[in-house]
């Protein structure tokens, strides 16, 4: 789906209707849709047209995100954590939030904590390096400190060596 084709359809379509009765009903269908399909390129239309759905799509993204986590619901997490990475390149999403979920993510410790905030930075390093240098410095001190931990499984492990190599 193009930028261009998306921008015609909402120009053309969508503000005919009333949207901002239906601002949840879009939020909740494109964040599950996303499980099918990516809509990083329509939420980045739809954020510049109206910001308030962007910030809706943001916030119950973020909430989504919580609630698997919680649950240590890892694969809708990592749904989560890839369409909350994508909106950064789309720059719909400051990366501080990310760098919030990192923190989060290595709090805890665990090896599918771990694997996600590895995922996570596999998915978007660039992004976080360039403006915050140092405290992706810190997160990746957390994580060679987590190589000597006996409590994580090998195949964890393996993962933080396997970003080191790269």
């Amino acid at each position: 789906m193009s930028e261009h084709f998306v921008q015609k359809l909402f120009d053309h379509t969508l503000f005919q209707d009333n949207t901002i009765h239906g601002c949840g009903l879009l939020a909740r269908s494109l964040i599950q849709a996303q499980l099918v399909s990516p809509f990083y390129t329509l939420v980045s239309v739809i954020n510049r047209k109206v910001p308030e759905i962007g910030e809706l799509i943001l916030q119950r993204l973020i909430i989504t995100f919580r609630h698997t986590y919680q649950r240590n619901d890892k694969t809708n997490s990592l749904s989560a954590i890839k369409f909350l990475s994508h909106l950064i390149d789309q720059n719909v999403l400051h990366d501080r939030i990310l760098l919030q979920i990192l923190i989060l993510l290595l709090e805890n410790k665990t090896n599918n904590s771990v694997q996600l905030a590895i995922k996570l930075i596999n998915e978007c390093e660039q992004q976080l390096s360039q403006p915050n240098p140092r405290e992706l410095d810190l997160i990746f001190t957390t994580l060679r400190n987590l190589l000597h931990e006996a409590s994580l499984a090998k195949h964890t492990q393996y993962i933080i060596e396997v970003l080191f190599a790269e």
